[in-house]
C-alpha cells in the first residue's frame, strides 16, 4: 500500500510503499536524508513528551526490554507472513474480468457519465449563452483537469491492489494536486510521445526515424507515467531508472505494452467509427477504455513491486 508523508526538511509531499516504513532514504525534493515515518507507535508518541518525562523514560525502558523486543519481532513476522499470504490471495482473485470491470463501481460510472457529458454541456452553454458562457467554460476546463487527476488516482488506487474505481470525496480534492496531475500526463506526453508528433508534422515523413520515435515513446511512456504518478517526481525520467525497471520486469512489461497497444487500437477504432456509434456512447466507451488502461498500469506495479524495487 502507498503511504504519504511530508519531508521534515522541505515539506515536500512524498509517496512510497509502506514496506519501506522505518528505513532511510533521500528526499526527491531537497535531497535531505529522511526516515520513512510510521514504524513505531511508541517512538511517534515519545516525540510529544519532554526529555525528562517519567512516562518517556518508562516507555523507552520498555522498548529496550529484550524479551519484549523478541516477542514483538515474532508477532511482526507473523503479521508480515499473513500480509504476504493475503496479497497472494488477492493477486489470484484479481483476474481479467476484474480488470475489465474496474470502472464499474458507482463512483467510476458517475465520473464516466460526467466526463462524457462535458463536451455536450460546453456546446449547449456556448449555443445558448454565447459570450456569457465564459463562466461555464472555466468550470468545464476545471472539470477536464479533474478528469486527468482522477486517472492518476486510478493508477495509485490500482497500485494498492484495488479492483474497482476509487470513491473520492470532493472535499479532499486539492486544486494543486489536480493541476500537477495534468502536468504529469502532459510532461510524459511531451517527453515520450512528442518527438514522433513533432517529427511527423515538421518533416512530413513516416520513415524509419518516425517509427523509431514511436517505438521509443511506446516503450518508455507507461513506466515513466507510473513512476511519476506514484512518487510525484520527474526524476523517474532518468533513462537508467526506466531501463532498469523495464529489464527487471521484462516479460510482464512486454505483456503490459501489448495490452495497452490493444486498448489504444480499440480507442482509435471507436473514434474512427463514432458516426456509426453516435457521439456520446462512443465518448463513454473511449473513457471507459482509458480508465481500464490506467488500471492496467497501476496493477502492473501491484504485481511486480518486488521486482521493481522502487525506493525514495
Amino acid at each position: 500500500m502507498i503511504i504519504e508523508f511530508q519531508c521534515p526538511h522541505c515539506g515536500k509531499k512524498i509517496k512510497i510503499n509502506e514496506k519501506y516504513i522505518g528505513k532511510k532514504g533521500e528526499c526527491p525534493g531537497c535531497k535531505g536524508v529522511i526516515t520513512i515515518p510510521g514504524n513505531k507507535i511508541n517512538d511517534a508518541f515519545l516525540n510529544f513528551l519532554e526529555d525528562d518525562s517519567p512516562l518517556k523514560t518508562k516507555l523507552s525502558t520498555e522498548n529496550l526490554d529484550p524479551v519484549q523486543t523478541r516477542s514483538n519481532q515474532h508477532n511482526q513476522a507473523i503479521i508480515e507472513q499473513q500480509q504476504m499470504s493475503d496479497e497472494k490471495d488477492i493477486k489470484k482473485q484479481h483476474g481479467l474480468l476484474d480488470i475489465l470491470l474496474y470502472p464499474t463501481s458507482l463512483a467510476g460510472i458517475v465520473n464516466l457519465v460526467f466526463f462524457t457529458a462535458l463536451p455536450l454541456i460546453a456546446f449547449l452553454a456556448n449555443s445558448i449563452l454565447g459570450p456569457l458562457a465564459i463562466g461555464v467554460n472555466l468550470v468545464i476546463i476545471a472539470a477536464g483537469l479533474y478528469y486527468y487527476w482522477y486517472l492518476t488516482e486510478c493508477i495509485r488506487d490500482s497500485a494498492s491492489g484495488k479492483t474497482r474505481a476509487p470513491v473520492l470525496s470532493v472535499q479532499l480534492v486539492d486544486f494543486k494536486d489536480v493541476f500537477f496531475s495534468y502536468l504529469t500526463i502532459l510532461a510524459c506526453g511531451i517527453f515520450f510521445i512528442g518527438p514522433a508528433i513533432v517529427y511527423a508534422n515538421y518533416f512530413k515523413r513516416f520513415d524509419y526515424i518516425f517509427w523509431l520515435l514511436v517505438l521509443y515513446g511506446l516503450i518508455f511512456s507507461p513506466i515513466a507515467l507510473l513512476g511519476v504518478v506514484l512518487y510525484d517526481s520527474v526524476s523517474v525520467f532518468n533513462p537508467f531508472f526506466l531501463i532498469g525497471s523495464i529489464i527487471s520486469t521484462f516479460i510482464n512489461y512486454c505483456r503490459l505494452l501489448l495490452i495497452l497497444i490493444f486498448i489504444v487500437v480499440l480507442i482509435w477504432l471507436v473514434n474512427f467509427t463514432s458516426p456509426f456509434l453516435m457521439g456520446l456512447p462512443a465518448k463513454f466507451l473511449q473513457m471507459y477504455l482509458t480508465m481500464v488502461a490506467a488500471h492496467f498500469i497501476g496493477f502492473f506495479f501491484w504485481k511486480n513491486e518486488a521486482k521493481l524495487r522502487w525506493e525514495v
